[in-house]
């Protein structure tokens, strides 16, 4: 092997640029330390609009699921790359890992006659047949559609008619929607031929290693996780040795961003984070320099200043930016000038029908029965006709079997399944006990409506509507907002707006985007000419806040500062000062900022950030002292008080449960303590160009868990992290951390709130047991908030008696879906109970019942005291049924039966509607059916008290003589307040169209 050599370029859009002038043989492999660095590298070659070699993916370490389809993807790449030559890019692990060659293909044409032989070939490939295809190597048979996702490629849906190919579609896995459709379409198979790695190309090449250090050890880790994997599946084939890779190449060329030949002539450029009058000093600067300057990005309001500023502007999602002295040419990205990334492409996950699924043994709540088990669907015989039926269990083995318009009657049990108690049939136990929070829901009402109606008569801020400077703001975003974002905001904004004190609890997931939308209304009410504060747990959130809010709001008059440890004394008094007599607009910091001694000139908004960290009197006390300012409390896991507060009505609540776009959920593994399982996290997350946050919350012990840690893991950057360390020390140790200088960071619980590093994926906690539910939550969602999936390990030592705390890790483990953060608040209401509404006790009542019934109940109640319209029930001579053949998993049937009967407007029946054709095919005139009555039950809300549905007739009994509609057909009969009509999908359709013109008229 010849002498490797040696080049210096920087990270960033530099290497996309300086790759191209390596002197590289005819084929080469690029290695990159990790897969977010290889898919940087792609994004940046397609954003310069220059060719991207083939990609090829590693195996994800650890995950059982799916290897096969993995390897044989990776095969196809190689031998695609064989044959064609040029480059081939990947990771330290994809280049150590093994691959299968493919051993089959099936092509398929729209009007091909080949349903027959495509199950059998899929039959005989090796596809996991399931009831909803979400990864790849999984296949579905539902009636005249075969749902079918493929090693490496797109999941596909192919409608048939008879055996005629009608249709081949491509949908997404995560929506279950069709999303394009193909004319012809070559899919491959599971079942794989001879094995393969780098060792074993029978051509010769050369490699190109960037990072050369990080490669080599990250390797290392790659080919250890492997082995443990195959010492449980015997069957994978062995990875190749590094060393032995390195020294049979053609030639090697190493690449380091700190030390080397500078012959590329390139350089990083500052990171602007928001200043955007220093970055535009510094494009002018280079122009007069004669720079041709060029702006990388794709955010509205960034590509509108880079336009204004004369910059030509290439549309894309690039990294870090370069100064190319070469050629003469700035390369600044939304990256240097935003401080943060644009979003990266969707990350699959699974869909909701899987992570949402009742299954039988699931304990639940029936509304007039109790806490029962939910056994799945039984299907009976009537009249000739199939019917299902929910099969419940109830106290002494007694079983029920419920009509299925009834689901919704049913509400998940959110107790200690320990505990649980199944109730009789009987009722008597469960009668009290429903009375009694019937009760209870109907005395809390009334004091709910007469605190609202306080409060909406106090005197508060009308903020100014500022709509130019909001679409300002908004268009410097760099991410895509969510539904959820979006339909909150509006809520918030309307709060503002109103001359009545907003008191708003926003609820969203671990990085959904809550900060976003405090800082839109920090901003409105501080350009309306009011002060902030933005009140925080912690130091280290403060901190970041503070970066976050100066960088979005540098285009702006406004003067943001904080107060925290980091600050020293005399520039805190300095602030205090400047605060009182109105010079900061927005002030950040923890609780200390709202102390006695903190005055303001006229503070208008107060945000509360993790509000489940602070207690009942102290937001209480901030109230009485600013009774005319708005308050905005943020929480991903509001404590159970407040979420009592917000769901009944006395405060206003929004929530957030779509996740961003490229989001999937967090691994969780619960687990006694294990070497092995600990160094396998850590390695796995090194291997792919990651960081772990390591959390031991004893400071007096931190040292022994480092020396633990150090001997465990040989040649890994560790470093510990504390409260009690200096000021300075503690900022200068998570910089390095951030800058991505140290790879496992082992410290107390000082990261749990709010911190936002997109490259630590996964986190370790010691002694998880010890810690509450909320602080479990938060501390999981320091991870997964990005497109990698992440990784939390809640650890506890062998034999210890954890007792409860054992339940609380249980639930957070289940609790594995994106936005369960909500959910998660539902099940501590249970565990801790949640006291009186309106007082400042911390145990009530409502842990007897499900939490989702009793605030059922409440909000019946607040209904009917408003005199609201409500939706009246629908009863059914039958148990109407989805055919089996239609939906044959009874999961997702019980799921769609839950959909169905729950209420739901006009526009998200259509939705449902349409859904349903994509998945299964054209809706079944007993879906129909199902439809209609519930399009029926809409239009009826407040004019019909009851609605009766059997096999040959409809009834409808209105509320009253004036409710009756006129106008119906003339084979409806009116009789008083009653009016009886045929049934099925025509009698159906028929009234709804002549209702639908009376309610319009």
């Amino acid at each position: 092997m010849t002498r490797p050599l040696d080049f210096m370029i920087p990270r960033g859009i530099a290497r996309a640029i300086g790759y191209g002038r390596l002197p590289v043989p005819d084929r080469f492999v690029v290695i990159l330390p990790g897969w977010s660095d290889v898919v940087t590298l792609s994004s940046d070659l397609a954003c310069l609009g220059r060719e991207v070699s083939p990609l090829l993916p590693p195996v994800p370490l650890g995950v059982k699921e799916g290897v096969q389809a993995h390897l044989l993807h990776r095969g196809r790449v190689l031998e695609d790359w064989i044959r064609l030559g040029g480059g081939l890019i990947t990771s330290a692990a994809g280049a150590v890992l093994p691959a299968l060659s493919p051993s089959g293909h099936f092509q398929l044409r729209k009007g091909d006659r080949c349903r027959s032989s495509l199950i059998h070939w899929i039959s005989s490939q090796g596809y996991e047949r399931v009831p909803v295809v979400w990864a790849p190597g999984q296949w579905a048979l539902r009636g005249a559609l075969v749902d079918l996702f493929p090693p490496g490629d797109r999941a596909i849906r192919v409608a048939f008619d008879d055996d005629l190919v009608e249709e081949i579609r491509v949908f997404s896995p995560e929506t279950q929607r069709a999303v394009a459709s193909l004319d012809s379409w070559e899919m491959g198979g599971l079942k794989g031929g001879r094995s393969l790695t780098l060792l074993d190309v029978p051509v010769p090449f050369g490699l190109v290693v960037f990072e050369p250090g990080q490669v080599e050890i990250q390797c290392e880790s790659a080919v250890w996780l492997w082995e443990q994997m195959r010492e449980e599946i015997h069957s994978l084939p062995g990875a190749a040795d590094w060393s032995s890779l390195a020294s049979r190449v053609q030639g090697v060329i190493r690449v380091s961003s700190s030390q080397g030949d500078p012959s590329a002539m390139l350089e990083r450029v500052p990171n602007f984070a928001g200043r955007l009058k220093e970055a535009e000093g510094f494009v002018l600067d280079m122009r007069s320099k004669g720079f041709r300057t060029l702006f990388l990005g794709s955010t509205r309001g960034y590509v509108e200043w880079a336009a204004g500023c004369g910059m030509e502007v290439i549309r894309g999602s690039a990294s870090e930016g370069a100064l190319d002295l070469s050629e003469r040419v700035l390369y600044l990205s939304e990256v240097d000038v935003a401080g943060v990334r644009p979003p990266s492409s969707p990350a699959g996950k699974p869909p909701a029908d899987v992570l949402d699924s009742l299954i039988s043994g699931d304990l639940m709540v029936h509304e007039d029965y109790g806490v029962c088990r939910f056994l799945g669907i039984e299907m009976i015989e009537q009249g000739g006709v199939q019917q299902d039926y929910i099969a419940l269990e109830f106290a002494q083995g007694k079983r029920l079997l419920m009509p299925t318009y009834r689901i919704a009657r049913l509400y998940r049990y959110a107790g200690d399944p320990a505990e649980a108690e199944l109730d009789s049939l009987k009722r008597g136990r469960w009668s009290r006990s429903y009375q009694e929070a019937k009760e209870k829901a109907r005395e809390a009402a009334e004091r709910l409506l007469s605190a609202q109606a306080r409060r909406h008569s106090a005197r508060g801020i009308a903020f100014d509507p500022l709509e130019r400077e909001m679409e300002e703001l908004r268009s410097t975003f760099p991410y895509r907002e969510t539904v959820d974002q979006v339909r909150c905001w509006e809520e918030i904004r309307a709060d503002m707006e109103r001359p009545v004190p907003m008191d708003r609890l926003l609820v969203g997931d671990v990085g959904f985007g809550k900060t976003e939308l405090a800082l839109r209304a920090a901003f409105k009410a501080a350009m309306s000419g009011y002060q902030v504060v933005v009140v925080t747990p912690t130091t280290l959130l403060a901190s970041q806040h503070l970066s976050t809010f100066a960088s979005r709001l540098s285009p702006f008059p406004l003067r943001v500062e904080a107060l925290y440890r980091f600050v020293p004394r005399s520039r805190q008094e300095e602030i205090l000062n400047d605060f009182a007599e109105g010079r900061v607009d927005i002030l950040i910091g923890t609780h200390r900022i709202l102390g006695d001694d903190v005055r303001a000139r006229n503070l208008g908004l107060i945000v509360l950030d993790e509000e489940h960290r602070f207690g009942v009197m102290q937001k209480e006390r901030w109230r009485e002292r600013f009774p005319g300012a708005d308050v905005l409390m943020l929480s991903a896991t509001p404590i159970p008080r407040t979420l009592q507060l917000a769901l009944g009505g006395y405060k206003d609540i929004s929530v957030m449960t779509t996740p961003p776009v490229d989001r999937r959920p967090v691994v969780t593994v619960v687990s006694p303590w294990q070497d092995e399982l600990v160094k396998g996290a850590v390695l796995r997350e090194l291997s792919r160009g990651g960081q772990v946050f390591w959390v031991h919350n004893r400071i007096q012990s931190m040292h022994r868990a480092f020396l633990r840690a150090k001997a465990l893991l040989p040649g890994v950057r560790v470093e510990m992290a504390h409260g009690r360390m200096r000021d300075s020390e503690l900022e200068s140790l998570m910089a390095r951390f951030v800058e991505g200088r140290l790879d496992v960071l082992l410290c107390t619980t000082i990261i749990e709130s709010g911190l936002d590093l997109p490259r630590v994926n996964t986190i370790i906690v010691e002694d998880a047991h010890r810690m509450g539910l909320a602080q479990l939550y938060q501390l999981r969602g320091r991870v997964g908030r990005r497109s990698d999936q992440a990784f939390a390990l809640f650890l506890y030592p062998r034999g210890a008696e954890a007792g409860r705390a054992l339940e609380r890790l249980e639930a957070i483990g289940s609790l594995e879906e994106l936005g369960s953060g909500f959910h998660l608040a539902m099940m501590d209401l249970s565990i801790r109970g949640g006291g009186e509404l309106l007082g400042t006790a911390q145990h009530g009542h409502v842990s007897s019942l499900s939490p989702e019934l009793y605030f059922q109940m409440l909000e019946r109640e607040v209904t009917r005291l408003k005199g609201g319209a409500e939706l009246p029930p629908v009863e059914w001579g039958y148990s109407p049924s989805i055919p089996e053949w239609y939906v044959e998993d009874q999961p997702l049937r019980v799921r769609l039966y839950r959909r169905l009967f729950l209420p739901m407007d006009a526009s998200e029946l259509d939705q449902l509607r349409d859904e349903m054709v994509d998945r299964f095919g054209p809706v079944p005139h007993q879906v129909e059916e199902l439809i209609l009555a519930a399009r029926l039950r809409v239009l009826l809300a407040g004019l019909a008290s009851e609605i009766t549905i059997g096999r040959d007739q409809v009834q409808v009994r209105f509320r009253d003589s004036a409710a009756v509609p006129k106008g119906l057909p003339p084979i409806w009969r009116v009789k008083g307040v009653v009016t009886v009509g045929p049934a099925g999908v025509r009698g159906l359709s028929e009234l709804i169209e002549a209702l639908s013109r009376w309610v319009t008229v």
